[in-house]
């Protein structure tokens, strides 16, 4: 299997189908059988988890109640098969080309691909913005020269799937962990500016509660780094 796309998913019944039929349409004329789709439903509680399982060509991994975005990913890269391994949202937020494009850094010899979101007129929330302006300010005191860390696309060949059996973080700031971890054990970090695929919708964060938990997990990446919890035995 040269590639896995996986796909994050709750509550997304509305758009799922599109989604995997688009994902499907761009990568098998390139990859035919070597694809696979891995979408985790994070306990979805509408009729997500049904529609995904009546997809052909999609593996579909099931979470009983929701574990938070950072988990889903982490179940999905711990199950798949393939040497280029990407995970993405699963509204489509980026467009599937962006896969091809992050695969060729990773010949390359790119380590690992992080999306970096370019709005191309697309509007984005001033809210959205601030917020993840100052995260990413945030992150810069953890030594991590990455410039849109949240951004919902990543990449990177399989070696660097063995560091998701160390992350602690189940929530959006996984994101932060998995590259703090890359840069701390060497991979490359390419930057890849990915267009926005169409208007965001309105963000599942809560600018308070989530805000203030991200900025805890962001102390605890740090906590964990500093006792030893990240180290490779």
């Amino acid at each position: 299997m040269e590639l896995t796309v996986v796909l994050p998913v709750y509550n997304e019944q509305s758009c799922i189908a599109d989604t995997v039929s688009a994902l499907q349409s761009a990568l098998a004329p390139v990859y035919g059988r070597g694809f696979e789709l891995v979408a985790v439903d994070d306990g979805s509680q509408d009729n997500t988890g049904a529609l995904l399982r009546g997809m052909d060509g999609v593996r579909v991994l099931t979470h009983p109640q929701n574990l938070g975005k950072g988990q889903a990913v982490k179940t999905g890269v711990q199950a798949a098969l393939g040497q280029y391994i990407f995970f993405t949202d699963a509204d489509l937020a980026y467009p599937p080309s962006a896969i091809l494009e992050g695969v060729a850094l990773l010949e390359g010899g790119a380590g690992v691909v992080a999306g970096r979101r370019v709005s191309d007129g697309v509007p984005v929330s001033a809210v959205r913005r601030a917020l993840s302006s100052g995260f990413t300010a945030l992150t810069r005191c953890l030594g991590l020269c990455v410039a849109d860390t949240q951004c919902g696309f990543k990449g990177f060949r399989r070696p660097a799937a063995a560091l998701f059996d160390r992350l602690r973080i189940t929530g959006y700031a996984f994101d932060v962990e998995f590259l703090y971890l890359a840069q701390k054990y060497g991979f490359r970090i390419c930057e890849l500016p990915v267009r926005l695929n169409r208007a965001v919708r309105p963000s599942k964060v809560n600018p308070l509660t989530d805000s203030a938990r991200m900025a805890a997990d962001l102390a605890r990446i740090k906590y964990y780094d500093l006792t030893g919890k990240y180290n490779i035995k």
